[in-house]
C-alpha cells in the first residue's frame, strides 16, 4: 500500500508539473504587443520565452520540493502534506502564467 501511495504522489506531481510547463510554453507563443512609440527595452520577441524558461525551472523545483517534503513525513500524513504542496505548486503555475503573459504586453478584449 505504501508503494502505491508513493507512486501516486510522484505521478500526480509529474502530471501537474508537466501541465504547467505545457501551459507556460503555449503562453509564450502569444504575440508580443509593443507600444507604438519607442517600444523600449522591455518589448521584444524573446521576453516571453525567457519568462517561460525561468517559470519552468521554478515549477520543476517546487514540484521536486513538494514530493520530497511529502516523502519525508510519516506515511499517514503524506497525503495531507502533499495536498499543501500541490496547492503551492498550483499558485506557482498561476504566477508563472501571469508573468509570461504580462512580460511583453497583452490585449484585453
Amino acid at each position: 500500500m505504501r508503494d502505491e501511495v508513493n507512486r501516486s504522489i510522484v505521478l500526480q506531481a509529474a502530471v501537474a508539473v508537466g501541465a504547467g510547463i505545457v501551459l507556460f510554453w503555449l503562453a509564450s507563443l502569444l504575440p508580443t504587443i509593443c507600444p507604438a512609440v519607442m517600444g523600449g527595452p522591455y518589448c521584444g520577441p524573446g521576453l516571453r520565452q525567457q519568462a517561460a524558461a525561468s517559470s519552468t525551472v521554478l515549477v520543476v523545483a517546487v514540484g521536486i520540493a513538494a514530493v520530497a517534503t511529502a516523502m519525508s513525513v510519516a506515511p499517514h500524513r503524506r497525503r495531507f502534506v502533499f495536498g499543501w504542496g500541490v496547492l503551492v505548486l498550483g499558485l506557482v503555475i498561476l504566477g508563472g502564467l501571469g508573468w509570461i503573459v504580462v512580460s511583453a504586453g497583452f490585449i484585453v478584449s
